[in-house]
């Protein structure tokens, strides 16, 4: 559901709560006169302060943050405001079009049309689900103050019909809906023969705003396709059709420069993560060393243990484990190799608040302060204070189940407060431009250690 946020009071959050409304909330300013300037209305409410009550609350939502001209010089501040709420992978942001010519936001106008942006990895449930449903039509529906039901919140133009007038059931089931639901990119003109169309988002509200047309892409063509690379010998059909196996590496290492190299470990989950890792640190050759453990939501506590015991040099309890149908607490000791951590000169771990779990309790608690060649450099971890079980049930869906708790030394409950590193660096909006401000400290920091 699409909010604002300025009518939250206790009895609508209730609701919220009790239904699991998944909430996207869309935010224009954190500046009251900003706000006011923007929507031409009085904000009685503090929507931060909402914010902030809804993710105490266990509410699941989002923020699109709407980039026009009167807030442009704003937008920095108000996802760094945000990123102190909810994690950065939950904020992002949306555009007021060129094609209105008084609001959009010249300064952005790169952000827009970057093909990086706009592309996206496609996974294989993602790709089925687009071959059969409109990426956005196909998820959705809205409800306005007056009773229409949308397609879509934007698509003003295209009403379903009034549950006033009629049923829910009778509007979704006449066929205009379903209509749109299947508007899949193989009915678009211009979209059909394009071999990165499952992996773009357009926007079909702004293509009707524009030139009136559902099914074309005269806009989407004219500003964003001719940004991005053709390559027709690439065919995506016969390649998600056939029964290719696929393979997914457990680290992505890089050769920075001759004394720099770069390990991304995306996962604990690999069943190779820690053999592929200590081949990787046997085989380098550089004095300094970067690890991004960067939106690793963790995986196996016995591979965080081993990847941590290559760089450490003494032996350390880190605190204690219990699961479900355990009585006692296990202990979380470390038994180090030590070998490796002689190689390097200086070690800079990546992390940010899509670090959690296994790798913040066991590999980040691990090496933080372990030795002054290692320093921990990002934002603040998430804090996941326990281990979860993904279970897939016979429908498909999935359940994820709390199976173990993480203790301190003192055999006392973690609190759900992140790992703060060593040296604080956010990455801002220009890592939607491929800048990576975190990186890039580390190399900065490591070039003057050299």
């Amino acid at each position: 559901m699409y909010t604002n946020l300025t009518l939250l009071n206790e009895e609508i959050l209730k609701i919220i709560k009790e239904f699991k409304v998944s909430l996207i909330v869309q935010v224009i300013s954190n500046n009251k006169e900003e706000f006011e300037c923007i929507s031409n209305k009085p904000l009685e409410v503090d929507i931060m302060k909402n914010i902030k009550l809804l993710k105490d609350n266990n509410v699941d939502f989002g923020i699109k943050i709407l980039v026009c001209r009167y807030n442009e010089d704003n937008i920095e501040n108000m996802i760094s405001e945000l990123s102190r709420i909810i994690s950065t992978n939950k904020i992002q942001l949306d555009f007021i079009y060129p094609h209105n010519k008084i609001h959009h936001s010249p300064k952005y106008l790169n952000y827009i049309y970057n093909k990086k942006f706009k592309l996206f990895r496609v996974n294989l449930p993602m790709y089925s689900f687009y071959t059969k449903y409109n990426n956005c039509f196909g998820n959705q529906i809205a409800l306005t103050l007056d009773g229409d039901i949308l397609p879509c919140i934007m698509t003003r133009k295209l009403k379903l019909g009034s549950i006033i007038e009629q049923q829910l059931h009778e509007i979704l089931t006449d066929g205009k809906y379903e209509a749109l639901q299947t508007l899949t990119k193989d009915k678009i003109q211009g979209c059909k023969e394009c071999i990165y169309r499952f992996g773009c988002i357009d926007c079909r509200a702004i293509e009707m705003e524009y030139s009136n047309t559902i099914n074309e892409t005269n806009y989407n063509g004219k500003f964003l396709c001719e940004k991005i690379p053709r390559d027709n010998k690439l065919d995506l059909n016969k390649l998600c059709s056939e029964s290719i196996p696929i393979k997914f590496k457990s680290i992505y290492e890089n050769r920075i420069d001759d004394k720099t190299e770069y390990v991304k470990l995306p996962t604990f989950n690999h069943p190779k993560i820690d053999n592929d890792f200590e081949q990787f640190l046997n085989e380098s050759k550089s004095k300094n060393l970067i690890i991004d453990v960067r939106s690793n939501m963790g995986g196996l506590i016995e591979k965080a243990i081993n990847v941590s015991s290559m760089l450490l040099k003494d032996i350390k309890n880190i605190g204690f484990i219990a699961s479900r149908n355990e009585a006692e607490l296990r202990p979380i000791t470390i038994n180090p190799t030590g070998k490796y951590l002689d190689k390097f000169k200086k070690i800079i771990i990546l992390v940010d608040r899509n670090t959690d779990s296994s790798v913040e309790n066991i590999f980040i608690r691990a090496l933080k302060n372990s030795s002054n060649k290692i320093r921990i450099l990002g934002t603040e971890t998430m804090g996941l204070v326990h281990q979860s079980t993904v279970f897939t049930l016979k429908d498909n869906s999935q359940l994820q189940v709390t199976t173990s708790k993480y203790y301190d030394v003192n055999r006392n409950l973690l609190k759900p407060e992140g790992i703060e590193p060593d040296i604080f660096v956010e990455n801002g909006l220009n890592i939607f431009m491929g800048i990576d401000n975190q990186l890039n400290m580390a190399l900065k920091l490591l070039e003057h250690s050299v």
